[in-house]
């Protein structure tokens, strides 16, 4: 995946209930990896819009979008054992948010490539 030239933006949700982090787990060669659940905002998409979409599509849930929490910036560059590639440069914007009531995280049908299951990790354990 080259974009080099350009930034791409993302939105992700960062989402806490009983004392644990919701993520999205990824496995490869090098083995397991977690990201809070999102991604890619579209053209003419809000950061929340992009958010919402993300969650839904990753884990199949719909969330209450809160406070912007932090902006994270991923260089490739600064990974070199990373999948994306020489000059992939993305700014995350996460956000806090909470699960819809009676919402219950699972794979989804079509899942992302690498994609291998959601977990609730413990922030003690982080």
């Amino acid at each position: 995946m080259s974009t080099e030239g350009t930034v791409r933006t993302a939105a992700r949700a960062l989402i806490i209930e009983s004392d644990a982090v919701l993520v999205v787990e990824y496995r490869d060669a090098h083995g397991p990896w977690y990201l809070l659940p999102g991604g890619g905002q579209r053209h003419e998409e809000t950061l929340v819009a992009c958010v919402r979409r993300e969650v839904r599509e990753e884990l199949e849930v719909d969330i209450e979008v809160g406070r912007l929490r932090y902006v994270r910036e991923f260089l490739s560059s600064d990974h070199p054992d990373s999948h994306l590639g020489a000059g992939f440069h993305q700014l995350e914007v996460v956000f806090e948010a909470r699960l819809a009531a009676g919402s219950r995280p699972r794979m989804p049908a079509t899942p992302d490539p690498l994609q291998c299951g959601v977990r609730w990790l413990p922030i003690e354990t982080l």
